[in-house]
Order: structure tokens, then C-alpha cells, then sequence
């Protein structure tokens, strides 16, 4: 790998870095404000029927957004290990995924072609 290639990748790296720290800090307020929020449900006084609906209904929103930032924390590590072994290949082609494409999308497992076809 070029020098300029290997700068613009730790820029990539930079990027994913500081967006699993955005994700991980989302997700870490979302848990809290639900393990207070189920907390602050059960110690209060007796709620109606509409009200158990309403907080079953916000646990349930609460619960996809953790299971969304769960998972893009995941991807998010995946992709940093992967460029932190210097690894831009495609999972599908093996060409070098590039950088122009991993600049709008640091994430990418796939180069562009290969992520069109997989979608189609």
C-alpha cells in the first residue's frame, strides 16, 4: 500500500473510530434511560390499562433501538479490525475495496459492484 493510500485509510479508521464512539455513547444512554425509566414504572403507583400500553409500547421502541445500535456497533468493529489489519478486500470479489468508497461508507464489506448485485 502507497503512503497516501495508507494516511487516507487511517483517516477512514479515525472516522470509524470516532462513530463507535457516538453509537457506543447512544446506546449506553438509551440502556439507562430504560432501566430507569422500567424502574421508575414499577415503584410508582398503580397505573391503567392505557398506561401499561404506553410503557409496553415505549419498551418495545426502546428495545428495536438497542437492537439496531447493538448491531451497528458490531458492524462498526468489524470494520475497524478489519482496517486495522489493513485489510480493503471485498468479502465477495477479493478486489481492494476503494477508498473513495470506503471514505462515504467506512463500514463496506463489499466493493460497489459487488454490494449492487447482493442487493438486487
Amino acid at each position: 500500500m502507497n503512503p497516501r493510500n495508507r494516511i487516507e485509510l487511517s483517516d477512514v479508521l479515525a472516522d470509524l473510530r470516532h462513530k463507535r464512539g457516538a453509537v457506543s455513547t447512544q446506546l449506553f444512554h438509551y440502556k439507562d434511560a430504560e432501566t430507569r425509566e422500567l424502574h421508575a414504572f414499577h415503584t410508582d403507583e398503580p397505573h391503567d390499562r392505557a398506561e401499561e400500553s404506553t410503557a409496553r409500547q415505549e419498551d418495545d421502541n426502546a428495545a428495536a433501538i438497542i437492537h439496531h445500535l447493538t448491531g451497528e456497533l458490531r458492524a462498526l468493529d468489524i470494520a475497524i479490525r478489519r482496517l486495522e489489519n489493513n485489510d480493503t478486500a471485498c468479502i465477495t470479489c477479493a478486489n481492494p475495496i476503494p477508498l473513495e468508497r470506503l471514505h462515504a461508507q467506512p463500514e463496506a464489506l463489499r466493493c460497489l459492484s459487488c454490494q449492487t448485485k447482493a442487493e438486487a
